[in-house]
């Protein structure tokens, strides 16, 4: 089954993200600002440990709702189709809710202590999930439409992955310059 799999390769994704980030110099982890109108990289992060709270509290208040069973129609197919070219061709969209929108910023501990509580028990979720009914929905994404346990996790890996380029990229460049005005103290 591919949810234990997907699960798998998230916790180990999640994992060297936080190292990733953790084994940067302090003012990569403590930056307020990214570049331009970007993200910093524990605002990345932090977006990363939102999409899951928030799939986390709708597995909660999802559960036992009958509606979720239905099938995936036609839509939610090429939506699918739609996410994931997304991921692949690395197009910028904007977030479907601005619930995983990560302002204000929070620090890189509280970052990692709630994620890493986050993603297990989300982990631990989408496994019973799967155990006991591998085809049920249980989110629904806003433009894939029903998922379950399986999706859930293989579109969670995508959209981990896609942000780890962004990542990588923020932690290339290093620190946003200051500039002219704030460089001369004004």
């Amino acid at each position: 089954m591919k949810a234990p799999r997907a699960l798998h390769e998230l916790d180990d994704l999640r994992g060297r993200l936080l190292d990733e980030v953790r084994a940067s110099p302090q003012h990569i982890r403590t930056a307020q600002a990214g570049t331009g109108d970007g993200w910093t990289a524990v605002q990345v992060l932090q977006h990363l440990l939102l999409v899951e709270s928030l799939v986390l509290s709708g597995l909660d208040r999802d559960a036992g709702n009958d509606r979720r069973r239905r099938r995936r129609t036609v839509r939610d197919r090429v939506g699918g189709i739609a996410v994931s070219l997304v991921f692949l061709l690395r197009i910028r969209v904007r977030m479907p809710t601005r619930r995983v929108d990560p302002v204000p910023p929070l620090s890189f501990e509280e970052v990692e202590a709630r994620w890493t509580t986050v993603g297990a028990e989300l982990g631990l979720r989408l496994r019973e999930a799967a155990a006991l009914a591998p085809e049920r929905a249980v989110m629904r994404h806003p433009v894939s439409g029903p998922l379950s346990p399986p999706d859930t996790a293989a579109f969670l890996l995508k959209h981990m992955r896609h942000h780890e380029r962004q990542l990588h990229r923020i932690l290339a460049a290093g620190p946003p310059r200051p500039s002219t005005e704030a460089a001369q103290g004004r």
